[in-house]
């Protein structure tokens, strides 16, 4: 699923990526200017819900694309990490 709103294109989150123990993290990336970023939250917190149990813990943003790599805002890539349990599929 991919979700545009002003050009930013949230895509929906992909399998967990590991956060240790008996954590993970359910990651969502967003591309585009920061000022989209809350699409991305908002697909990322509607899979959490949906599909596993959000845990106490920091959400995380690694900015694998910034200013630093380009000016260009269209171009900037952000992965969102949202601390998860899992506890199986829900219908």
């Amino acid at each position: 699923m991919c979700a545009t709103a002003g050009g930013a294109r949230a895509i929906a989150p992909g399998p967990p990526s590991r956060a240790g123990g008996s954590r993970e993290l359910a990651t969502v990336t967003h591309r585009g200017a920061f000022e989209g970023i809350a699409l991305a939250y908002g697909a990322l917190a509607a899979h959490v819900a949906r599909h596993e149990l959000g845990v106490d813990g920091r959400i995380r943003e690694y900015y694998t694309v910034d200013g630093s790599v380009t000016p260009n805002s269209s171009a900037w890539q952000t992965e969102i990490g949202w601390p998860i349990f899992r506890t199986g599929e829900r219908g």
